[in-house]
Formats: C-alpha cells, sequence, structure tokens
C-alpha cells in the first residue's frame, strides 16, 4: 500500500505540475496575443492616421483651389462689370467731346490740384469764401481747362 500510495501522491503532484505548467502556458498565450493585438491596433491606427491626413491634405488643396477659382471668377466678373461701365462712360464722353456749349454753360475751373492730398495744402476758409488766390502759394489755376485741345 505503501507504493500505491507513493503512486498516487506522485500522480496527484504531476497533475498539479501539469496543470500549473498548462495555466502559465496559457497566461503567456494571452499576453503574447494581447501584444499581437496591441501591435494589430498601433499599425491599423497608425495607417488610418496616415491616411487621414493625407485627405485632410487634398482636401485643404482642393478647398484652397476652390477659393483661388472663386475670387478668379468674382475678380473677372467685377473687371467685366467695370469694362461696361467704363464702355459706357467713354460714349458718353465721346458723344459730348465735342459740344462746346457744354463747355460754357459751366464755370472755369477756379484750381487744379494733381493729388487729393494736395488739398491739405489750401487755407480751407479762404476756398470756402471763394477766393483762390492765396490759398496756397504758387496753385495753378487753368480758366481754360475745358476748351478741347485742337489736333
Amino acid at each position: 500500500m505503501a507504493l500505491s500510495d507513493l503512486l498516487r501522491t506522485l500522480e496527484q503532484e504531476a497533475a498539479a505540475c501539469t496543470e500549473e505548467v498548462r495555466s502559465r502556458a496559457r497566461r503567456e498565450a494571452e499576453r503574447v496575443r494581447a501584444e499581437a493585438d496591441a501591435q494589430r491596433e498601433d499599425r491599423r491606427s497608425s495607417a488610418l492616421n496616415a491616411a487621414e491626413a493625407e485627405l485632410r491634405t487634398g482636401t485643404a488643396r482642393e478647398v484652397e483651389g476652390s477659393r483661388r477659382a472663386a475670387a478668379a471668377r468674382r475678380l473677372e466678373a467685377r473687371g467685366t462689370a467695370l469694362a461696361r461701365i467704363r464702355a459706357r462712360v467713354e460714349r458718353r464722353l465721346d458723344a459730348r467731346a465735342d459740344d462746346i456749349g457744354l463747355l460754357f454753360r459751366y464755370p472755369p475751373v477756379d484750381l487744379t490740384v494733381d493729388r487729393i492730398g494736395d488739398l491739405l495744402d489750401f487755407d480751407l476758409p479762404q476756398l470756402l469764401a471763394g477766393g483762390t488766390r492765396g490759398a496756397v502759394a504758387a496753385t495753378p489755376v487753368f480758366p481754360n481747362h475745358y476748351l478741347p485741345v485742337m489736333a
């Protein structure tokens, strides 16, 4: 009986050791599987981030291109509108350019300025009173400014 008890004890110890080894192997397999899943998830996340960055860059380029195209269309529309206005004004001015009666209908020019900033050099009260002499030294006055130049 002692041998059978010894054999039983050895078998129980062997079963316990086998179960412990199996348990450690399961834990190690779970750890390895978790690490592999984490690495796979990291690779998938990196790939998704790269694809997202590429899409964002492409979208930003497309949006910028659309903005530039819209700005170009607006500028072209403004240019077209201004060209139509300019043509209309030129036609009106050309129609009246030879009318000498219009030239004498209005008073002659009191003074001429080359730039709007030149008005700061004038004496405002004297200008408003109707006098241009002495408002500014060496102010050019062209009384026959409206007369057409004969070619």
